[in-house]
Parts: C-alpha cells; sequence; structure tokens
C-alpha cells in the first residue's frame, strides 16, 4: 500500500489548525519527554485539520518510518531564519470576534506597532503572561463600523487598551504565543529590510560581563514618532498624524532621512 504525506516546510505554510495546535504543544514542551514531543509536532504537521483519516494516516508513518528520520521533516520550527509572519485572522470571543492584523504587519500603524514592540520587547525578556496578554490586546480589536480595504479593524486606540484588553485577555494563552512568534517573525523582516533602524546588536565578547556592557538599551519607536513629528519638513505631518502613518511607509521615510543626515555630516567635516 502507498501512502503520500505532505508535510510543510515554512511556518507561512501551516494552516491555523496547525498553529493553534502547536501554540499549545509549546506549552507542554517543559513537561514532556523529547521524543513525545516531536512525535506530536510531526503529528500536527501531518493533519492540515482535525480527522480520523488525518490520525490513521500519521499512525501508519510512525510503524513504517524511524522518529529520527521523520524528525529532521520539523527542522524549520527551530530554525532561527524561518519566521512566521501571518497571524491567526479571528477569535471568537462568546459572540463577538476580535481581528488580527495583516500578513507581515502590513496595515499597522507606527504608533499601534510602538506599543506592540514594547510589550513584546517586555515578554521577550521577561517572559511574564501579562505582557503577552498586552501584545494581544494591541493587535487583535472588533471589526470596525466602517472598515477600510486594508484594516477591517477598528482604529489603535491606546486609551481603550483597558476595555479592548476585557476581550483579548480571554484567548487561550496557547494562541497568544503564535501571535507573539507571527509578531517576532514580522519584526525580522523589518529588521532586515531597514538595518539602520534596527541595528544588530554587538558582536559577542570574550566575556558575558563585556557583552552585557556592550549591549545598547531597547528605545521605544515613540521616540521616533516624536522625532519625525518635530522635525522641519514634518513629512506625515502633526504628532497624530504622524502616529497614524503606516508602519513599513514610516520605517522607510525614516531610515532615508537618518541616511541624508549622516552623508550632510560627512560632508561638513570635509568643509
Amino acid at each position: 500500500m502507498r501512502i503520500s504525506y505532505t508535510i510543510p516546510q515554512k511556518w507561512n505554510d501551516l494552516t491555523e489548525w496547525q498553529l493553534k495546535r502547536i501554540g499549545k504543544l509549546t506549552l507542554s514542551k517543559e513537561k514532556m519527554p523529547h521524543r513525545l514531543f516531536i512525535s506530536m509536532l510531526i503529528s500536527i504537521l501531518l493533519m492540515p485539520k482535525r480527522s480520523l483519516k488525518g490520525y490513521i494516516k500519521s499512525f501508519y508513518l510512525f510503524t513504517q518510518v524511524p522518529l529520527l528520520v521523520l524528525e529532521e521533516y520539523c527542522g524549520f520550527i527551530f530554525e532561527e531564519e524561518e519566521y512566521l509572519t501571518k497571524f491567526p485572522e479571528k477569535f471568537k470571543i462568546g459572540k463577538t470576534y476580535v481581528y488580527g492584523p495583516g500578513k507581515r504587519l502590513s496595515n499597522i500603524t507606527i504608533n499601534e506597532m510602538s506599543y506592540a514592540d514594547t510589550f513584546f520587547y517586555n515578554w521577550i525578556n521577561g517572559k511574564k503572561d501579562v505582557d503577552l496578554h498586552r501584545l494581544a490586546a494591541v493587535l487583535y480589536r472588533e471589526k470596525s463600523p466602517s472598515p477600510s480595504p486594508e484594516d477591517i479593524r477598528a482604529p489603535f486606540n491606546k486609551l481603550l487598551l483597558p476595555v479592548n484588553a476585557d476581550l483579548t485577555d480571554k484567548i487561550p494563552l496557547a494562541d497568544k504565543l503564535i501571535i507573539a512568534l507571527a509578531y517576532q517573525g514580522c519584526r525580522q523582516l523589518f529588521s532586515k529590510r531597514h538595518p539602520i533602524i534596527f541595528p544588530k546588536p554587538p558582536d559577542e565578547e570574550k566575556t558575558p560581563e563585556a557583552a552585557k556592557k556592550n549591549k545598547k538599551a531597547y528605545q521605544p519607536f515613540e521616540k521616533i514618532i516624536h522625532a519625525m513629528a518635530m522635525d522641519e519638513i514634518q513629512v506625515f505631518g502633526n504628532l497624530q498624524q504622524t502616529e497614524q502613518a503606516n508602519a513599513a511607509q514610516f520605517f522607510k521615510i525614516y531610515e532615508e532621512s537618518i541616511i541624508r543626515q549622516r552623508e550632510r555630516e560627512r560632508l561638513a567635516k570635509k568643509k
């Protein structure tokens, strides 16, 4: 008997069901043996959605192929250069739906990203669930009464975050891990595209103490938003208008302004 299998090899190829199952599995990773974790991970990768047929096919595969061989097919899960850049589309909280940002954060404003990035940074460094809850509260909102073609979510309003959190706090923690993973992947793409704005950390020194000393303090986007709004040219307008600028466009213009400023400084030194 010949059975064909399809195993995704990129994060973005995973279905929403698979992503949510991986998030739930990750929460239990530290409590289970490595072999069991890999076995369950492969079972998830084998099924685009839950089905009896999928369980039977995965069980049969495990009887025919050694786990060590199958483990190679889930290597992308652990690769740092493989990014997830799509978010779970929506979550149902009671009778209400909350919707997430577009793929690659294509429809996020710089003000929204400023808040999301601060909470993400705090979570990465402190691993406190509260920061994960706050990240979800920033990114997921109800549908706008007059949605735009680019974004169906209600406009971001920092003053309404506590109200929005009453809904998003009910999103399962496992799903919030996937939200954070997607945000991390999108941030990595921004970092690659704009290395001047997102400089790489200094290379590791000979001692951990030296590396810690050279590590730059986190700079929230709020500072560069204010800098752009206070600039003589004001490309995006006043502060309120600048905050509503699309993040991708904002980074592009801001990086160009840095390059031009450095060039002016270089020429000034020659005189």
